[in-house]
């Protein structure tokens, strides 16, 4: 149970509070998502995948496998994107 507890307090707490913190900063202040997804994206995103990187505790073998999975993966649904937009209609909302 503490384990459980841990987790909570350590992962989720954290996640849930940003967001509630997000959430009412744009119902009360009135200011445009845009520019600030923006930022997150293009700034802060890369700052948190440097500091993953450097701060990793995986092997040479396992960095490898992660590399070709995030390499192969999007290739067969990248075409099935592809031949469904060729289906005339598919794409279309019900």
């Amino acid at each position: 149970m503490s384990e459980l507890l841990s987790l909570f307090t350590n992962i989720l707490l954290p996640i849930f509070l940003i967001v509630a913190a997000g959430f009412l900063f744009g119902r009360y202040t009135g200011i445009s998502s845009r520019p600030l997804s923006q930022l997150v994206f293009h700034l802060f995103s890369p700052c948190l995948l440097f500091t993953l990187l450097t701060q990793n505790r995986l092997s040479g073998g396992e960095i490898s496998r992660v590399m070709l999975f995030a390499t192969i993966h999007p290739t067969p649904l990248d075409g099935l994107a592809r031949s469904l937009r060729c289906i005339p209609g598919s794409l279309q909302p019900g």
